[in-house]
This record gives structure tokens, C-alpha cells and sequence, in this order.
């Protein structure tokens, strides 16, 4: 029988995933209004341009090293216990990889107001990275269930994670 708090957490999950997907457009609306009238404002240093780049790809090692990795369950754990463990834990590693894509819009908004021109461009490089970011990482999908699975059921615990979230 389906865990009711276990459907809560799927569906919280997308809902909390989906309003910080939708975070990066509001930040680059509302700086707009801040750096929008600045002089040569799509006009940055080529530098500026190419450091969210190479922040993306840093966050994306970094999800890639850290983002899916957890402890794996103790198969002798009774099933509730394992259930909830797994979806606490998918829970945990979702805010992580979201911490780590969203370095990338928070460091291009401090860049851009380092730099003296283009800081509006430098946030919408950042915003439209990070946004991708969200959507592969956060945003909940059976890759990342793949991932976390295997990585929980390493010591042979047969929990499903998809079970435990109730995923379609």
C-alpha cells in the first residue's frame, strides 16, 4: 500500500524543484531593473562572459562527484524504515545539487556588479546556465532515481527508491 507522506514528498519535490526553476527569471527581471540602464550594458569584459561558463562546468563536476553520492542502506533495515530513509535522503542530495548549480547565477550577480559594463549580460549567461542546470539536476527525473538507487542499494538493500516516493 502507498505511503500517503511518501506522495507528499514526490509531490513536493516537483513543486519545491519547479519554484526554483522558475527563480532564475525573476532575479534576472528584477536586476534588470538595476543594471538594465547601464551603459554598453551587453557589452561585458570577455572574461565576465566565460566565468559562469566555467562556473557551470565546475557545478557540474561537482554534481557529478558529490550530488548523487550517499551512504547505502543496511539491507537489514526493516522496509518503512528503508523507504523513508531513501526518500529523506533523495530529498537531501536534491537541495545539494540545487546548492551547487545556483552558485553559478548567485557568483554571476556578484560579478556583475564588479565589473564596470555588460553586468546585466554576465546575470543572463548565469540565469540561462543555471536554469538548465536546474532542469537536468533538481527538477526530479528517472535519471537522478537511477543514480540514487544504485548508490543506496550498493550493500544490497532492495528498497526502491521510486517506491519510496512514490514516482510515477
Amino acid at each position: 500500500m502507498p505511503n500517503p507522506s511518501s506522495t507528499a514528498t514526490w509531490q513536493s519535490l516537483r513543486i519545491l524543484s519547479l519554484s526554483l526553476a522558475a527563480a532564475p527569471a525573476f532575479v534576472l527581471l528584477a536586476l534588470w531593473m538595476v543594471l538594465g540602464s547601464q551603459a554598453h550594458r551587453f557589452e561585458p569584459p570577455l572574461w565576465a562572459l566565460a566565468a559562469p561558463l566555467a562556473l557551470a562546468g565546475v557545478a557540474v563536476l561537482l554534481v557529478s562527484a558529490i550530488g548523487y553520492r550517499t551512504e547505502a542502506l543496511d539491507p537489514a533495515l526493516p522496509a518503512d524504515e528503508a523507504r523513508t530513509t531513501a526518500a529523506a535522503r533523495f530529498q537531501v542530495l536534491t537541495m545539494l545539487r540545487f546548492s551547487l548549480v545556483d552558485a553559478v547565477l548567485i557568483v554571476s550577480i556578484v560579478l556583475a556588479f564588479v565589473i564596470s559594463q555588460g553586468g546585466i549580460a554576465v546575470i543572463l549567461v548565469g540565469a540561462v546556465l543555471t536554469e538548465l542546470l536546474i532542469w537536468v539536476h533538481v527538477v526530479p527525473n528517472a535519471t537522478q532515481l537511477q543514480k540514487v538507487q544504485a548508490a543506496l542499494g550498493a550493500r544490497g538493500s532492495a528498497v526502491s527508491l521510486r517506491e519510496a516516493l512514490q514516482a510515477p
